[in-house]
């Protein structure tokens, strides 16, 4: 390929990969803001949704998976920056397994309470972009 076409696709494809480590910030921001916060006042210990339970797993879940998803962001951005590599490669695919999987837990935690938020759900949302936009810079890297 030509030189320039081989630096616009790497362009394209680290800005990329930035885009999805903003989206990734952002939802991480408020996974980690709504885990450690848990419920408001309205919450008691036992009730059938965990959303209202303040001792339930899933808030605990959800930091981990923000976690989870912000560092599979940097190891996408890593990745997507050693393009020639073969650790490029494998860090690339790694953050977009990482990212991947986030998104299934966000589906997974945003499905499971019949009290669904719409923040949450547009989170989930977020993350399928996000997932998209790591695909899509994967496949923009340029390959040497």
């Amino acid at each position: 390929m030509l030189p320039f076409v081989d630096a616009s696709r790497r362009l394209a494809s680290v800005t990329l990969a930035v885009c999805a480590l903003a989206g990734s910030g952002l939802v991480s921001l408020y996974g980690l803001v709504n885990g450690v916060l848990g419920c408001d006042d309205g919450c008691s210990i036992r009730t059938g949704d965990w959303a209202e339970n303040k001792n339930a797993w899933q808030w605990h879940a959800a930091v981990a998976v923000s976690m989870i998803q912000l560092l599979a962001a940097i190891v996408l951005v890593v990745g997507i920056a050693k393009a020639g590599s073969t650790t490029g490669r494998i860090l690339a695919f790694s953050g977009f397994l990482g990212q991947g999987f986030a998104l299934a837990i966000w589906w997974l935690l945003v499905s499971s309470s019949p009290r669904h938020e719409p923040l949450t759900e547009r989170l989930a949302f977020l993350s399928l972009i996000i997932l998209g936009t790591a695909a899509t810079a994967i496949l923009l890297r340029p390959r040497y």
